[in-house]
Order: structure tokens, then sequence, then C-alpha cells
């Protein structure tokens, strides 16, 4: 059976990279669609100074951004090959790799799921096309500004990108479950 989950990063309970000139981050709408070509990385600082840190790092005021460090980015680069584009950033001295998720997946199925009406991308109810997945970390249409998903169930954990996760240890990130079925 799939499941798919939202992947959203521990802004409570980990550091995190902020950036102070939010106008100049907001040019890049993280939507799906590749900006390596138009990448400048911006001045960053660590938020949440006195909290642990993470192995992947979210990045405010994006949800659907993620970073990881030298050592998680070789233990994830199936994935970040696979889905995102790698975009190099610096912070407090570390090297970082943002993970701009390229791969956007037509899985939704729009009839059977709930959402508000007049707002199909404010979803309260996920149903997904099963056959639809390729790659366990994606998003979809609706909600490419505003989630990143992964799907569990396609092949054997470690070969997924929350089996991998949590297989390795990884901290940072919280899974949220949407949906199982197929």
């Amino acid at each position: 059976m799939l499941s798919v989950y939202r992947i959203v990063p521990d802004f409570n309970n980990f550091r995190y990279i902020m950036t102070d000139d939010v106008a100049a981050s907001m040019v890049h709408r993280f939507d799906g669609t590749s900006i390596k070509d138009a990448w400048v990385p911006l001045p960053l600082y660590l938020a949440n100074p006195m909290k642990p840190e993470p192995d992947i790092w979210g990045y405010s005021p994006y949800r659907t951004v993620l970073a990881v460090a030298p050592k998680a980015a070789t233990e994830l680069c199936t994935f970040i090959d696979q889905s995102c584009e790698g975009l190099p950033m610096e912070c407090d001295g570390m090297n970082l790799l943002l993970c701009n998720v390229t791969c956007v997946v037509n899985a939704l199925d729009r009839k059977k799921s709930k959402h508000k009406e007049g707002l199909p991308h404010w979803i309260d109810e996920y149903v997904f096309h099963p056959n639809r997945f390729e790659y366990s970390l994606f998003k979809i249409p609706e909600t490419a500004m505003s989630e990143v998903l992964c799907v569990e169930g396609l092949s054997a954990p470690h070969d997924e990108f929350k089996g991998r996760v949590e297989m390795l240890g990884l901290k940072g990130l919280i899974f949220q479950k949407l949906w199982s079925g197929g």
C-alpha cells in the first residue's frame, strides 16, 4: 500500500536558515520550476541558534525548500538527483545545498480529493492516482508553491526518501501523513 506524506521542516525544534533580505528571497517562487540559471545565493543567518543543528535544514520563509549539508547531501544524492536541482549556498561558514524540488507530478485525483470551494490549492482531503508516481520525492501542481511531498511503498524503504531519512536518523523534518491507498 502506498502512503503520501507532506514534508515539513521542524522549525520549532531545530535551527533553520533565514535571510535579512526577505524581499530578495521572494524573487524565486520555488514552485517546481528550475531557477538554477537565475540563482544568486543571499546572505543568510542561523535562526533558533540555541536549538540543535539539523541534518536537513528548513529555509524560512519557505516550507517548500530544504537545505542539506555535504554529509546529508551525499546520503540523499539519489533523491536530490532524481527530483531536485541542488543550489549552492553558505550560512555562517557552512556550505549547504539548497534542494529546489522540480519533480512535479500530476498525481492528485481531483475528483475524489476534497478542497475548499473555488480553491483547488487548499486541499482538505487528498486522494492520489497510485500509478502516477515515479520518484519518492515530488510536488503536485496544485500545491507546488506550498508543500513538498514524498511517497512510500513504491520500493524498499531504504530506496525511498522517507525511509532513507529515518534509516539514517537524519534530523530536521516532520512527515505528515496525507493519504494511504492503492
